[in-house]
């Protein structure tokens, strides 16, 4: 399986980048609380990204919708090898993880059609 190329670094500057007024690196890592060197070496991907914590701030400072903040998440933990912080509490404890892991693992055995997946979450949100 190819690994996708966007890095959460790459993510978060782009985002601080177009965020009007433009965020300086300095002026963002103060409103972060981060320190600038550390937020520098997160965006080329030198360090591994930031907390959920962090991450809930970053979306909340600059305005970032849902989808941003899911795509923060997933990116973070693709760069940590790791599962999303957003979900990990669902995966591991909620009523229906064991069914989220079941079916994780199904794909994971080579039963990953897109199609089942795409009908379940229409389901899910109610479009179907």
């Amino acid at each position: 399986m190819d690994k996708p190329t966007e890095t959460f670094g790459a993510f978060i500057k782009s985002k601080r980048l177009s965020h009007q007024p433009r965020l300086t690196l300095k002026k963002t890592a103060e409103m972060l609380e981060l320190n600038i060197t550390y937020l520098s070496d997160v965006e080329n991907a030198r360090k591994k990204p930031f907390s959920a914590e962090k991450i809930e701030l970053f979306c909340e400072k600059l305005g970032l919708s849902d989808e941003d903040r899911t795509k923060l998440y997933d990116l973070a933990a693709r760069d940590n090898d790791t599962v999303p912080e957003d979900i990990k509490e669902t995966i591991m404890y909620s009523p229906v993880s064991d069914y989220a892991r079941k079916a994780l693992r199904l794909v994971k055995q080579g039963n990953n059609d897109v199609e089942p997946w795409q009908e379940l979450i229409r389901k899910m949100e109610g479009d179907a």
